[in-house]
């Protein structure tokens, strides 16, 4: 199959990792042309250096790779950018390896052999969630604002800084503002692979909560927690 000329990703970037090199060869021969770039890793650590060193729009990755699994790539990569798109690709349909990829919020989950209109329908997905995100800005009780696209937190006229524990943590909740985030993702999220002690995820709740307001993250006991914004 040829590739579609694609004008809506022509300005995007991509992160690609599989160590199988059909995979990477059908990678450059489908969408290289259509992107803005291409990047290509073959293990789960490459994957990681070529996210930090040029922070691609979307991320592509498979679940089972040498060096570091592509689950522990992206937990790591979440540590960079807990917004960034990812689309997880695996030969494997289990029941443990998809709840994994739901902890990590992925966009899409694509089972080997996939089809080219499966392909471009998950980066149709990624793409609608970086406009979303450019297009919208965050407005707490109170009136303190945050702009996902900027990364800037502002209360009236001032900026106010945040660590980049307190903004993987917003945005993760920002990210999935229409439900509960549980701790266990909380937990994938900000401290990667290692899990969070209790006094951990507290002492990060009350400095975010000082920042943005304390009505501003809801605790739902025993479950996790969810996000409150302003009504328009």
């Amino acid at each position: 199959m040829k590739p579609a000329n694609y004008e809506k990703f022509h300005h995007l970037s991509v992160l690609w990792a599989d160590d199988d090199e059909n995979v990477q060869k059908y990678a450059e021969h489908m969408i290289q042309k259509s992107c803005k770039k291409l990047h290509l890793a073959a293990d789960g650590r490459e994957a990681v250096q070529l996210y930090e060193k040029y922070q691609p729009d979307i991320v592509l990755m498979d679940v089972q790779m040498p060096r570091m699994s592509g689950l522990e790539a992206v937990a790591k990569i979440r540590a960079v950018n807990p917004l960034v798109p990812v689309v997880m690709i695996t030969g494997m349909d289990d029941r443990e390896t998809l709840l994994n990829t739901i902890r990590l919020s992925v966009e899409d989950y694509l089972i080997k052999p996939f089809s080219y209109p499966s392909l471009l329908a998950a980066l149709d997905r990624c793409i609608d969630r970086i406009a979303s995100r450019k297009a919208a800005k965050a407005v707490f009780p109170g009136g303190t604002t945050y702009d996902p696209f900027s990364g800037k937190l502002t209360s009236g006229d001032d900026f106010v800084k945040l660590t980049k524990k307190e903004k993987i943590f917003l945005e993760l909740l920002l990210l999935n503002h229409t439900r509960i985030v549980t701790t266990d993702e909380i937990s994938w999220h900000v401290w990667g692979s290692e899990a969070a002690s209790d006094g951990s995820l507290k002492t990060l709740l009350n400095r975010l909560r000082k920042k943005i307001g304390k009505g501003a993250v809801q605790n739902h006991s025993g479950i996790g927690y969810s996000i409150v914004l302003e009504k328009n």
